[in-house]
């Protein structure tokens, strides 16, 4: 499937010691593709701590074992929907899954890939379903970097009208099931990802 681009981007925080941006990539027809990319003015010791939106933020020294910040400076991050939902955080990976259960929300979010150095974290979350109409929220805080709690909004209409435009290219693949004794294929076959079609 080709996703409908987004084109979205803001400044999500900065201060004198970090700056925080989000940009809404992709929309499929059942959710969306974001992007977070933190940089910061000095290098810390052991990097830019897991900071992903789908991450739980390290915080203790690898090293020593002691706390990276003090309780209530750590980084923070959250997306809510315009009827105060926020996504349920799943691992890294391909989603969705026909084995995931269904999100208590309703909306999950799940993080594709991330990287980064001591000065610089970059992250692609994927969140499924399409969000309401109305406004799409970004928020977070993190007072160890000089950032309050922040907030910017952007309507979710793009989004939706960018998953309606996306493009499917084949019909979807059967179901997944592990190759049973006898039948011919060995291969692993892999849940199929709605993005792929």
């Amino acid at each position: 499937m080709i996703p409908g681009a987004c084109g979205y981007e803001a400044v999500l925080a900065a201060s004198t010691e970090a700056i925080i941006t989000v940009s809404v990539l992709w929309a499929y027809p059942v959710g969306f593709e974001y992007a977070t990319a933190i940089r910061l003015r000095e290098p810390q010791r052991h990097g830019v701590p897991e900071l992903g939106p789908f991450f739980v933020p390290e915080s203790r020294d690898p090293d020593t074992g002691a706390p990276r910040y003090r309780p209530g400076e750590e980084f923070d991050f959250a997306v809510v929907f315009a009827d105060g939902r926020t996504p349920e955080r799943r691992p890294i990976g391909n989603s969705p899954s026909p084995d995931d259960p269904e999100p208590a929300t309703g909306i999950a979010q799940r993080g594709q890939r991330d990287g980064g150095n001591a000065q610089h974290w970059d992250s692609l979350a994927w969140i499924w379903p399409l969000p309401p109409s109305g406004a799409l929220a970004f928020l977070c805080s993190w007072p160890a970097m000089a950032i309050g709690p922040t907030r910017v909004e952007m309507d979710a209409g793009p989004i939706r009208a960018a998953g309606a435009r996306a493009v499917e290219l084949w019909p979807p693949l059967p179901a997944w099931h592990p190759p049973g004794p006898g039948d011919g294929d060995d291969r692993r076959r892999f849940p199929p990802d709605p993005r792929s079609r």
